[in-house]
């Protein structure tokens, strides 16, 4: 009698609408947990740049739009090996890698064992540090050692110099990989050239360095031993010369711009020149322009710091400026000569100014006035304070850039993003690079955070939201339901 009344409290067990219930929510679950894990199946196949949010105060593992637009045009294969093992693999790196990878199918990245492979000898005979990076394609290849992309800002150079410990403060990461890229898929690779000879200024290391990661190789030219200027010279820089040229180097530079040259000019306040310089001023009125004997004093306080001289020019729309003026950054402009455009140039040219100085600014002759007000003598402004100059000829149309001072790419002042990337964009603009033209700033360490929620990240939490927590309720129930039955 008692197996049967077992066996029909087993049956009406079974049958009770608690146990269709709680089997109809076993079922649920088990159906959630394995929607769960094919979803998650599914966000792993997901490009990076879909699952990857940048919430860094400096947007450090973002891509500007400039280096988008190199690397989505890419159509030759690239392989980006990146030297490095598992336990010193800088993250912020392989993860802007992978942005690259995302953007353009071309683009693949290999990791390799520095002290395994042997990838780096086939490229280089240099010893490279972990976490370097080695671009190849079928068109040539590029080394990018990791120093480079570390680096110390001026005020950590400066702790260091007073002996303290201090660790790189800059990211530059995005700009050596785009320019990487560019350099290994470009078929142009743009050479100019600076003349040497009168006492010309110096670019500082910054700007070298700038102009060497834009893939535009520098040399120098002295034109009283060369005579003419080369050929393959894509843009001739004349950056201030303290003494005149002689008249056969004029004679060379003109011919060259009336051959469809490009030419980059910069001219000093004549108290640093070292006597009148009447040939580089004929060079100048060619171009259209003319200089005075001032230099320029800025009257409104919003456009110079810290001093009357130290000019914070307006910028004017062109294609060298337009990208300053959306990144909305200063160019800061010291020691102005007085700078117009002549009423009789010709009518081949076209003239158009890219900076320029408020009605409140004033031009002074006399070096030996210190004040910052107006004076009788002085001329009024504003003054247009750099030149975009295209002269259209039988050929190709000739460019040049015209700066009233030399002193914005001194050390001190190449530094400052909007002084670099105006000098960047002319030359690239008279490389006939006009598509390279934009903004690609060093990032700052110092105030990244660690706000970035990466592939990893988003692939856990999407884990415990959708799989784990959904497994741990229904264990829960089980639990519960088990106990209640023993009751």
């Amino acid at each position: 009698m008692r197996k049967k009344t077992n066996k029909r409290s087993l049956r009406q067990l079974l049958a009770s609408r608690s146990v269709r219930a709680g089997s109809y929510s076993l079922a649920v679950c088990a159906v959630g947990v394995v929607i769960a894990v094919f979803v998650n199946l599914i966000i792993g196949t997901i490009p990076g740049k879909y699952t990857e949010f940048d919430i860094s105060s400096n947007s450090l593992y973002s891509l500007s739009e400039y280096s988008k637009q190199i690397a989505e045009r890419i159509d030759t294969d690239v392989t980006v090996y990146h030297l490095t093992t598992t336990a010193h693999e800088d993250a912020r790196l392989s993860n802007l890698l992978g942005r690259y990878a995302d953007l353009n199918s071309h683009i693949r990245v290999e990791t390799r064992d520095p002290q395994v492979s042997q990838i780096a000898s086939k490229y280089t005979t240099d010893e490279l540090t972990e976490n370097s990076l080695i671009f190849v394609s079928d068109k040539r290849s590029k080394v990018v050692d990791y120093s480079s992309i570390l680096s110390y800002s001026q005020q950590a150079q400066m702790y260091a110099m007073y002996g303290q410990s201090v660790d790189p403060d800059e990211f530059n990461g995005e700009r050596e990989i785009t320019s990487a890229l560019s350099f290994v898929t470009t078929d142009v690779l743009p050479k100019v050239y600076a003349l040497t000879g009168h006492g010309e200024y110096e670019l500082a290391s910054v700007v070298q360095t700038a102009v060497a990661a834009e893939n535009i190789e520098l040399g120098e030219l002295d034109l009283a031993k060369e005579k003419k200027v080369p050929q393959d010279c894509a843009c001739l820089i004349i950056l201030a010369p303290t003494g005149d040229l002689a008249p056969q180097e004029l004679s060379a530079i003109k011919t060259y711009w009336e051959n469809g040259g490009e030419l980059m000019l910069a001219t000093l306040i004549p108290s640093e020149l070292k006597g009148k310089t009447p040939n580089y001023d004929s060079l100048l009125s060619e171009l259209g322009l003319q200089v005075g004997d001032g230099f320029v004093i800025e009257g409104d306080s919003t456009m110079f710091y810290p001093y009357p001289n130290y000019l914070i020019p307006k910028l004017q729309a062109h294609t060298i400026t337009d990208p300053i003026i959306e990144s909305k950054v200063h160019v800061y402009f010291p020691y102005v000569r007085e700078m117009t455009a002549s009423d009789k140039h010709r009518g081949t040219l076209e003239i158009t100014p890219l900076m320029s100085t408020s009605d409140a600014s004033f031009a002074r002759s006399d070096m030996e006035n210190p004040s910052g007000e107006k004076a009788p003598g002085d001329t009024d402004g504003p003054f247009d304070v750099a030149y975009a100059v295209t002269e259209s000829l039988d050929g190709d149309p000739a460019n040049a850039v015209v700066f009233a001072t030399p002193i914005f790419l001194d050390e001190g002042f190449a530094s400052y993003s909007g002084n670099i990337n105006l000098f960047l964009n002319s030359l690239k603009w008279m490389c006939d690079l006009e598509e390279n033209i934009s903004v690609v700033e060093t990032k700052s360490l110092s105030d990244s955070g660690s706000l970035e929620v990466d592939n990893n990240a988003f692939m856990l939490w999407g884990s415990i939201l959708t799989a784990v927590i959904p497994a741990a309720v229904l264990i829960t129930g089980i639990v519960i339901y088990v106990k209640r039955k023993k009751r």
